[in-house]
């Protein structure tokens, strides 16, 4: 797949995630990837990409299992030469598998967890050992110092689980990660606005927030400015297509996403949060058909009160490549 031919050049893109391979072990049922054709990338493609992102800084390899391109090593060592930071999201079995010499060129590490129990987790994603081999693949990340996430979708049938995560933080000196589930397969894990904001209470009960870039998050937390985050980054998915978000594929060009999510909406141009909010998450209101109405989680929309809620910033928090570039919460 020629990624030169079909998407030009970004030199003002500094961060992005790649998909290098729609390949996984496992068929996890909220996965955003279910659907994908079967596609993985060779050197040759991402010595494309280089030349496509000549001011790359930050790489980021999620979609499917890494490990399971058999290029895998090679990419990494591609762009490691170029003195790129990598950061990696898997459910154990990349860590696990690579070579230590491998596994040290990475900077930051994202682990997929559901549940915070073994029982819970190991039967959403039906495999038994699953949890012990998060656990594992997180050790081995701390032997190596590695910067460490617990990466988690909030859904509907995890929400009140979230606050059980802070038990394993605190094991081992880790973060969380969350992404609101945005519903590109199905509906039916998308958490209910009174789901998702007693989620965001409990929160704020048991963690302070290393980053926030979750636009509706603006409302209870201060540091969240511009709206959606998606734009400043961007995605190469493993069948060559490049988009703005994670979850948004057919937009025509990245350009025509980008001015879209700054577009303000008619009921959103009195709100005080407005310059903050600019309505919400983008690509969440384009998953569900909704691009020309607020956030499905603004409180003003759905003529309620603003949450008595305020989140809590973490002093001396490092930064993670993770934090910036997609509509995300790290907590500790």
């Amino acid at each position: 797949m020629n990624i030169l031919r079909e998407s030009g050049i970004f030199p003002q893109i500094r961060t992005i995630g790649i998909g290098l391979t729609s390949l996984c072990n496992l068929n996890c049922p909220h996965c955003y990837t279910r659907k994908m054709s079967e596609n993985s990338f060779s050197l040759l493609d991402m010595q494309a990409v280089l030349k496509a992102f000549p001011n790359l800084e930050c790489v980021n390899f999620g979609t499917g299992e890494s490990i399971l391109n058999k290029d895998f090593k090679d990419i990494v060592d591609l762009f490691y030469s170029q003195g790129i930071k990598l950061a990696i999201t898997s459910n154990g079995l990349s860590i696990n598998s690579m070579a230590e010499e491998t596994l040290k060129k990475f900077e930051d590490v994202d682990i997929s967890l559901d549940f915070p129990t073994a029982d819970k987790h190991d039967k959403w994603r039906n495999e038994k050992g699953l949890f012990e081999k998060a656990m594992l693949a997180i050790t081995r990340c701390r032997q190596h110092e590695i910067n460490i996430s617990i990466a988690s979708v909030l859904m509907s049938n995890n929400c009140s689980d979230i606050v059980g995560f802070k038990k394993i933080l605190d094991q081992y000196d880790i973060n969380l990660r969350i992404n609101l589930y945005k519903s590109v397969n199905t509906d039916r894990y998308i958490p209910t606005y009174d789901q998702f904001w007693e989620a965001i209470s409990g929160i704020s009960q048991e963690f302070e927030v290393v980053s926030c870039s979750e636009p509706i998050l603006s409302l209870v937390y201060d540091d969240v400015v511009g709206g959606s985050r998606c734009g400043s980054s961007a995605r190469i998915h493993p069948d060559g297509s490049v988009s703005s978000c994670v979850y948004v594929k057919d937009d025509k060009t990245m350009d025509d996403f980008n001015a879209r999510k700054k577009v303000v909406l008619d009921y959103c141009r009195t709100c005080p949060y407005l310059e903050k909010c600019v309505g919400g998450c983008y690509g969440r209101r384009v998953v569900e058909d909704r691009a020309g109405l607020p956030d499905t989680y603004c409180p003003y929309y759905n003529n309620k009160s603003l949450p008595d809620i305020k989140l809590k910033k973490m002093r001396g928090g490092k930064d993670l490549i993770h934090s910036n570039y997609l509509c995300t919460i790290i907590l500790r």
